[in-house]
């Protein structure tokens, strides 16, 4: 079992490498707050009008935009179900929701094909504009129930309705599960989440990615 201190260590010595680390032991907040890392709580996420955001859609746009935006509409059915648990939600809806988002994400590479990556960045889509695209079905459709069913267990009002305002490209990023948070299955797949893009994205760069769960390589 690897310490936070080795992990530390490995930083040090291999610079280029881009670490993910997850863990429920806040004491490695110590250490961890000495480094030149991006540290992201999970409390202070989850705070009412907190000031620091993570956008659950954000993407880096590349060949595979496809398959992105389809692991991210597996990661909000997967949210939403668990919220609902114990009913699931139909084909059809899920089927809307990857929908929606092939449609907010055109947008944003229609400017990328123009070169203009600032602007597909700054409308980067947050969950905000899912409620907006899914306000165009009409009453007594499934895209009515499941804005009705995001509504109901609150998905519009969290502040992962943000846009993104953490550093996140930085090659040491430490997600803290502090305050018994490591229990919440949300935050655990916003975490799985943005390890799936970093391993997805950093071999164009050249870049090798590791993951530490509660000191354990992945």
């Amino acid at each position: 079992m690897l310490t936070i201190n080795d992990i530390v260590s490995y930083h040090i010595d291999n610079p280029d490498v881009k670490l993910a680390i997850y863990t429920d032991k806040i004491s490695d907040l110590d250490i961890l707050s000495k480094t030149n890392s991006t540290i992201i709580k999970a409390s202070s996420i989850y705070e009412k009008n907190s000031i620091k955001h993570i956008n659950i859609l954000d993407i880096s746009y590349n060949d595979d935009i496809e398959l992105t935006i389809s692991k991210k509409a597996k990661l909000l059915s997967d949210i939403i179900n668990f919220c609902i648990r114990p009913s699931t939600l139909l084909k059809s809806q899920e089927q809307i929701i990857e929908g929606v988002l092939k449609q907010l994400y055109g947008i944003c590479k229609s400017y990328l094909d123009r070169n203009n990556k600032e602007k597909a960045y700054e409308i980067s889509p947050t969950l905000k504009d899912v409620e907006s695209r899914l306000s165009v079905y009409k009453v007594g459709t499934d895209g009515y129930a499941l804005k009705d069913i995001m509504k109901q267990i609150g998905l519009f009002d969290k502040e992962l309705c943000y846009q993104t305002n953490i550093d996140t490209n930085n090659n040491l990023i430490c997600f803290i599960a502090d305050e018994e948070m490591y229990e919440n299955v949300i935050w655990q797949l916003i975490f799985m989440d943005f390890v799936y893009n970093l391993r997805l994205n950093n071999p164009k760069y050249d870049i090798i990615s590791k993951t530490f769960i509660n000191g354990k390589t992945k």
